[in-house]
């Protein structure tokens, strides 16, 4: 691969890795709201056994926490991911433009 194609796939990785952080940011916060609607749920537990509506609480509550878990479990590895392309695509690009200076000179 040559020198500038070598920089073209390090740049490609870096943007690609700005993408799934922004990705993991947004699952990460989405975990946080089924987070906070699960507590919500907990909180007016109470009330609902007068109403009947326990069960049906219950069963939101858990499949709110599923979904919370599954967010912040790809919202992790997405941020991990992320990590690994800023580092391969930087040192991409380091390596290219050394190699063009040294080309240069």
């Amino acid at each position: 691969m040559t020198i500038k194609g070598k920089k073209a796939l390090g740049v490609a990785l870096v943007i690609l890795g700005v993408i799934i952080a922004i990705v993991s940011i947004v699952l990460i916060y989405e975990a946080s709201t089924s987070y906070e609607a699960v507590n919500l749920i907990k909180d007016r537990y109470e009330i609902s056994q007068y109403f009947g509506t326990v069960a049906s609480d219950a069963i939101r509550a858990g499949s709110l926490l599923q979904e919370a878990q599954s967010y912040m479990t790809g919202g992790v590895i997405g941020a991990i991911f992320s990590i690994a392309l800023f580092i391969v695509g930087g040192t991409l690009i380091s390596k290219s433009k050394k190699a063009l200076q040294e080309t240069n000179t």
